[in-house]
């Protein structure tokens, strides 16, 4: 029943589908040719520095991820697309899951392939006008292995990989939560209510570290665990409980939407 779903979805939604996936390509091809630099290796040969590109599709796939979220009631806006989605043979867990599997996995495979799209034209447009080339494909996906995470130097790809794959569930379940709350413009909402929160959480954080950090008062402290080690299990753990608490709230709120 779930695959009935997506390819329901795909068929209702093919024309939102092909254009959003053509923006995208086009703006990671301009910003491949038009805005890309080049540069000379160590054994001076001419590449494509595809920096620009490479940040822009970074913010290309966190702005699809929350739009994704942010559509996950879209078919329960109008009374005609209600009735159509209820009418669909499958349990609301299907529903809600085959919804997921769309916003998360369906929007990614729409990222990749607008990526794709965008390297080989501007492959051939490299060769041909600045008579060198490159993958664009291969320096995004080296840049998501290789670089480094705030203020730390992780050697650990698989890391890496995981804190951006964890980060975008976060926001991906915040969002998702909130669509169920805002049914019009639901992105704007959720974006400004999570401002609203979290801006006083760090006034209230920062408020209770600073006397910490500016005491006369000397300390012995002997740490039985790596603090690194502590800080990053912290981190794992309220990001999982956020996103498990979000994704089952925004699921009951989805039962009783359809009940209703």
């Amino acid at each position: 029943m779930i695959k009935k779903i997506i390819l329901h979805t795909i068929i209702t939604e093919k024309r939102n589908i092909f254009f959003s996936t053509m923006v995208m390509a086009a703006i990671f091809l301009f910003f491949s040719t038009i805005c890309a630099g080049t540069y000379t290796d160590f054994s001076n040969t001419l590449r494509i520095s595809y920096s620009a590109a490479i940040t822009i599709a970074n913010i290309a796939l966190f702005i699809c991820m929350i739009l994704s979220a942010s559509k996950m009631m879209s078919p329960l806006k109008t009374r005609a697309s209600s009735i159509q989605f209820l009418m669909l043979p499958a349990s609301n867990r299907d529903k809600f899951i085959a919804r997921w599997i769309i916003g998360v996995v369906g929007y990614s495979l729409m990222f990749l392939c607008a990526l794709i799209m965008a390297d080989v034209v501007q492959a051939i447009y490299n060769i041909c006008l600045r008579f060198t080339t490159g993958s664009l494909t291969l320096s995004y996906f080296s840049d998501v292995f290789n670089s480094s995470i705030s203020d730390y130097d992780y050697s650990n790809p698989s890391y890496i990989v995981l804190t951006r794959i964890v980060s975008f569930l976060w926001f991906h379940a915040v969002y998702t939560l909130g669509s169920t709350f805002f049914r019009n413009m639901s992105f704007i909402k959720t974006t400004l209510l999570l401002i609203g929160v979290l801006i006083p959480l760090s006034i209230i954080f920062t408020s209770l570290m600073v006397p910490l950090v500016y005491s006369n008062k000397t300390y012995t402290v002997h740490l039985l665990v790596d603090p690194e080690l502590m800080g990053n299990i912290t981190f794992y753990l309220i990001a999982f409980g956020t996103i498990i608490g979000a994704y089952y709230w925004a699921y009951r709120r989805f039962c009783n939407k359809m009940i209703a």
